[in-house]
């Protein structure tokens, strides 16, 4: 079976309580019919597999990052590189928007990030 999150990362208090107070922005969202999944899937020789892969595709997979060290901030907002052009900045919104749409980015929340929150610079290659 794919591995859970460690027990650690349930004592980042933080970052738990950002995501329960928040889940509109940490929605899991797919295209697949998990249940219909399940069913087509139920005589699979390996259960324990398909049941971590259905858990995965519900409640989001693991990226297997640990997100607790004591050393690093609760939250850091490395989203401040400025974008090179104007065709950039326009790239980088559109595609913005269609995540969006998608349900893979969440809206805007800003001006700041929520506690346990970290972003990365965007670019545009």
């Amino acid at each position: 079976p794919l591995p859970q999150p460690p027990p650690e990362e349930f004592e980042n208090t933080v970052a738990v309580d950002t995501i329960s107070s928040n889940p509109h922005l940490f929605q899991v969202i797919t295209p697949i019919n998990v249940d219909h999944f399940e069913e087509l899937l139920h005589d699979h020789p390996n259960q324990n597999f398909i049941q971590s892969i259905c858990c995965g595709l519900c409640e989001g997979f693991w990226p297997y990052m640990h997100t607790h060290h004591c050393d690093w901030p609760p939250t850091w907002d490395n989203s401040c590189c400025p974008l090179k052009s104007a065709e950039e900045i326009e790239f980088i919104n559109t595609q913005v928007e269609k995540e969006i749409a998608k349900g893979c980015f969440s809206k805007d929340f800003r001006p700041n990030l929520l506690l346990g929150m970290y972003s990365m610079p965007i670019h545009a290659v």
